[in-house]
């Protein structure tokens, strides 16, 4: 089955894209935060279900830009024909950055790479690796 992840943010939105089969994320350009862009964008990958990463405090709180992911999430199903489910997206940012450091990228294209790398990082949450 193939999966779309996204990593929502107010300004981007990271993407990846993976299989079931496979079990590998594959990160995509990161989109600008406009909801039709995004679903086209889904759409396009020939998306068999949606992957949001939903932000939880190291608490376990749920804060306001969860709830902005949930109201995009309810968004996201009412308009598309497939399932959308939520994964804790916990560490992700930071982890994304960690690696991109270490493969060397630059500042700049680190900056333009941290979201979708988060998004394959939340893909792989789903896939248990």
């Amino acid at each position: 089955m193939r999966i779309v992840a996204l990593d929502y943010g107010e300004k981007r939105v990271g993407m990846a894209v993976g299989d079931t089969d496979l079990r590998i994320a594959f990160p995509q350009s990161p989109l600008p935060n406009k909801f039709d862009l995004i679903v086209k964008a889904i759409m396009e990958q020939g998306a068999e279900k949606v992957i949001v990463g939903i932000p939880i405090g190291l608490g376990g709180k749920v804060g306001r830009s969860s709830k902005k992911v949930v109201r995009f999430v309810s968004d996201l199903s009412a308009r598309l024909n497939i399932p959308v489910e939520m994964v804790d997206e916990r560490l992700t940012t930071k982890e994304a950055q960690r690696r991109l450091s270490e493969a060397g990228a630059s500042i700049e294209k680190k900056k333009a790479a941290v979201d979708s790398m988060a998004a394959a990082l939340i893909l792989e949450v789903y896939f248990g690796l």
